[in-house]
């Protein structure tokens, strides 16, 4: 599977202008499990199907083979878009720089109200499910957070204030 990497500049020049999905190595990972995963599971479901299929006089009457066939249109559109994300991945690398925040920092903000600061850190859109303080770039707060400096306060779209207490070297 291709898989490219792509330096600061780039990610500045635009994130995702070319196509690419940006991730992390541990999200690459998950990725491709999910991707045997699904890939086997949908050879067992072509199985069945010939097997649901074989036991009805009139596929046409036969609910099992109309779920069925549902369920694998949905597994290979999964499928094909796992394997998009694969083919354009870009994989994020740990950002060093630490004056402003960008794609491969961490950060630790401060929630208007809260009592403690949070620590998230800043990686492709298909991060977001690999761990709970990873963020999109893309995400609200994500997009908000990049070219910030420590000190700067942003606004989200509920009123709520953020600041960027500390910038980190990434984290990941």
């Amino acid at each position: 599977m291709g898989m490219r990497r792509r330096s600061e500049q780039d990610f500045r020049d635009g994130i995702n202008s070319q196509g690419d999905t940006l991730m992390s190595s541990a999200t690459k990972v998950r990725l491709e499990e999910d991707l045997e995963k699904k890939l086997k599971t949908l050879q067992e479901k072509t199985a069945a199907l010939g097997a649901t299929q074989d036991s009805a006089q009139d596929w046409h009457d036969n609910a099992a083979y109309d779920l069925l066939q549902q369920e694998l249109t949905v597994l290979e559109t999964d499928i094909a878009k796992i394997r998009a994300a694969l083919n354009n991945a870009v994989i994020v690398e740990p950002r060093q720089e630490t004056e402003d925040v960008q794609v491969g920092n961490t950060v630790e903000v401060f929630y208007e109200g809260d009592e403690d600061v949070t620590r998230l850190t800043i990686l492709g859109s298909r991060d977001n499910g690999t761990r709970r303080d990873w963020i999109s770039p893309e995400s609200p707060l994500g997009s908000l957070l990049l070219g910030k400096k420590v000190g700067d306060v942003v606004v989200l779209q509920n009123g709520m204030s953020v600041e960027v207490k500390t910038i980190f070297p990434g984290e990941f």
